[in-house]
């Protein structure tokens, strides 16, 4: 008798459902292990000769070591994902079966109430695994190497956008395609990202930034983010993120580095006004350039600072117009300046020479002007929505008043180009397409100007 128990104690030791499964969470065969832990923990109510031998205790002490060792290598399914992807479709691969039983568990109407089984909520303590894992990689920015001149606030910005672009690319090549479509792996992946990435930014947003900082989060808001790179443009259009910042605290930033901006400009075209006076009152000659008498401080070096911003496409777009136009007292005071030196200085050295660069000068203004209608006029857009042909109808209609009040104070009495923005932003806001042929036909008849008969037999994309 006493050989039969020790016998059967062996057998019961030795080839336990317990130790197998315990077998297999050693061999890392995650897969095979949840398999064999659901078949026993189905097999306490049956009254089976394996129930009889394990305890429900049994049972949730195998779970409780199955799932850290499944959730720990999905913690880190990033890395893992091409350093060791056979371990990581393994603990996928017990996730999936988990899910499977839990979801026929719960289709039981009512569940069997003498069944000592409950779900196990696998999938919601994935999502939370996969967003411990992303907040814990965007906020480890000693993986990015340190940029030369960028601040703090901005070698963050560039860390989480190189790690979200990075990681999102793992998950679309190597991630994605071990789960099944109901776990919308990149959605879950994108929004988490995007989610820490959106609250880091509105909390930089809401702290005292430096103009330089101010400068680059806006860049990141309206032209970096999301970095649509070819592998991840088509998954990132499902997805549809946002912004990375709430629309008022954008607009609250935008206007405040405007007028920043706006006074920097000023500021320097001021003194550089003060410096083109004082080369007069020393009777310098003005230098030539290409064979012409121009100003080097006012007819090269201020034009070209309000082209770059023009030319710029880190701005908001918005901002071009009013960036071009914010400079508009320089004329006015360079021609009150220009005029006494006329009336004052008739006897200077270099009297004719100044005037010609003078007038060369005011030719270099008029052509900046010139250059952003042009731009506004022929600029190619292709517009998705009624809100964004609104938006920009309400943009051109906005600059269209700026640009007649310019010159209408400056003196000019061409007025017969006044109402062609105008009406282009009513063309743009329109929806009917037979309508917006009618009335950009009518434009380019009414102005005959080259530009506007070239925008009528332009394609306009809606």
């Amino acid at each position: 008798c006493s050989i039969e128990f020790i016998s059967y104690t062996l057998k019961a030791v030795l080839f336990s459902p317990v130790k197998k499964i315990m077998d297999l969470l050693e061999e890392q065969k995650f897969c095979e292990a949840t398999q064999h832990l659901i078949a026993l923990q189905k097999s306490l109510s049956s009254k089976s000769e394996e129930g009889l031998s394990t305890s429900q205790q049994d049972v949730e002490s195998i779970y409780e070591v199955l799932n850290y060792k499944v959730f720990s290598i999905l913690k880190d399914s990033i890395l893992l994902a091409k350093t060791n992807p056979e371990l990581l479709q393994q603990a996928v691969e017990a996730l999936k079966e988990q899910e499977k039983e839990d979801q026929n568990y719960t289709s039981e109407n009512p569940p069997d109430q003498n069944m000592p089984f409950r779900s196990r909520n696998w999938k919601e303590l994935w999502v939370a695994a996969v967003k411990e894992s992303v907040e814990t990689r965007m906020r480890d920015t000693s993986r990015t190497p340190r940029t030369e001149n960028l601040s703090a606030v901005g070698q963050n910005l560039l860390h989480m956008g190189k790690t979200m672009k990075e990681d999102l690319i793992v998950v679309v090549k190597y991630i994605k395609q071990l789960y099944p479509p109901e776990f919308n792996v990149f959605s879950i992946y994108a929004e988490l990202y995007h989610n820490y990435f959106a609250s880091q930014t509105k909390k930089s947003a809401e702290s005292h930034l430096e103009d330089k900082d101010v400068y680059l989060l806006l860049s990141w808001v309206h032209n970096f983010y999301p970095k649509k790179d070819h592998i991840l443009a088509e998954e990132l259009e499902k997805v549809k993120l946002g912004s990375l910042l709430p629309s008022s605290l954008s607009k609250e930033l935008e206007n405040k580095y405007l007028e920043r901006e706006e006074a920097t400009i000023k500021n320097l075209l001021s003194r550089c006004l003060d410096k083109e006076i004082q080369r007069w009152k020393e009777e310098e000659e003005p230098e030539k350039f290409n064979g012409h008498f121009q100003s080097e401080l006012l007819g090269i070096f201020v034009i070209q600072v309000i082209q770059i911003y023009i030319r710029n496409k880190q701005f908001h777009p918005a901002w071009h117009a009013l960036i071009c136009l914010s400079p508009s007292h320089l004329p006015c005071s360079y021609k009150d300046a220009f005029e006494d030196f006329k009336e004052k200085s008739k006897k200077h050295r270099y009297y004719k020479p100044i005037l010609i660069a003078s007038v060369n000068n005011c030719w270099n203004f008029r052509y900046s002007r010139e250059a952003y209608i042009v731009r506004l006029l022929k600029r190619k857009v292709s517009l998705k929505g009624t809100a964004q042909q609104q938006n920009l109808a309400q943009h051109i209609s906005k600059n269209a008043a700026d640009l007649e009040a310019f010159c209408t104070s400056n003196g000019s009495q061409a007025t017969w180009l006044n109402s062609a923005l105008p009406k282009l932003a009513e063309i743009i806001r329109l929806q009917d397409l037979g309508a917006i042929k009618i009335e950009v036909a009518t434009l380019a008849t009414t102005h005959t100007d080259g530009i506007l008969v070239e925008l009528a037999n332009s394609e306009i994309g809606v």
